[in-house]
């Protein structure tokens, strides 16, 4: 009997530092029902689609950002993501 050997790369973990990146992640992790703790995961292969993208955008409208769902699926990672994620303008 052979032993099979696993031929992985090791992954490069990134995690949250800031308060968006932690709400981001804490966020999908939520909305995936599993624990998302990588910002250099993608999106798409964590089997996100258009109804968590919503869900995602519509969360962080609702807490002081703006945010687009097409840079929710054209980012390679949640960190790209985040990088587009603005606060938004307090009206006077």
């Amino acid at each position: 009997m052979s032993t099979a050997t696993l031929n992985t790369v090791p992954r490069e973990i990134k995690p949250a530092s800031t308060v968006l990146e932690k709400e981001v992640l804490a966020y999908l992790s939520e909305i995936f029902d599993f624990s998302i703790d990588n910002l250099l995961d993608n999106f798409l292969e964590l089997g996100g689609g258009s109804l968590k993208a919503a869900q995602l955008i519509n969360h962080l409208q609702q807490n002081g950002y703006r945010a687009n769902m097409e840079d929710v699926f054209t980012s390679k990672t949640i960190a790209a993501f985040i990088a587009t994620v603005e606060p938004k303008e307090v009206s006077a």
